[in-house]
């Protein structure tokens, strides 16, 4: 049994448009929802790192370790604080792009499939109801006219014969 695709809406290019752009609308505004998402995910990872680097330069201080481990220490934290730093820059910037991604995109698609169900309506699904209802009516009044016949009584021919 061989399972079918629903059909694309292509016999009217402004059906094709609203159904497409409710589709992408719909679609921007999940995956841009997810992946912000993930970025938080992996903002709140970075802190973590960061917290963890810290502490292991608190905890080299108490522990009060000779000054050149303390300064290797040192650096090593701040070059890892840089790339953590910058990681987190981008992640940032990620979110913002995601975020401008829902926050415009979503609306800009979802403005072009209401023009699209507009266009649909006024010019071409306005006239396929009036032919729609005018064929009703015309098929209506054929059926009406084709009432059988009345056929006379048998009585009523009783009457002409005598």
């Amino acid at each position: 049994m061989q399972l079918s695709m629903p059909n694309v809406p292509t016999d009217n290019l402004y059906k094709f448009i609203a159904i497409f752009g409710l589709i992408l609308s719909t679609s921007l505004f999940l995956y841009a929802d997810y992946m912000k998402s993930q970025v938080q995910l992996e903002i709140v990872k970075h802190a973590k790192v960061q917290n963890e680097r810290l502490y292991e330069l608190i905890e080299g201080f108490a522990k009060n370790k000779p000054n050149l481990e303390m300064e290797l220490l040192k650096r090593k934290y701040l070059y890892l604080l840089e790339i953590e730093g910058t990681k987190l820059i981008v992640s940032s910037e990620n979110y913002e792009f995601y975020q401008n991604a829902r926050n415009y995109g979503s609306p800009f698609f979802l403005i072009i499939s209401i023009i699209g169900f507009i266009l649909w309506f006024y010019k071409v699904q306005r006239y396929q109801d009036k032919i729609l209802q005018k064929e009703a009516t015309h098929n209506k009044s054929r059926h009406i006219n084709m009432r059988p016949a009345r056929v006379p009584h048998i009585g009523a021919f009783n009457r002409y014969m005598h």
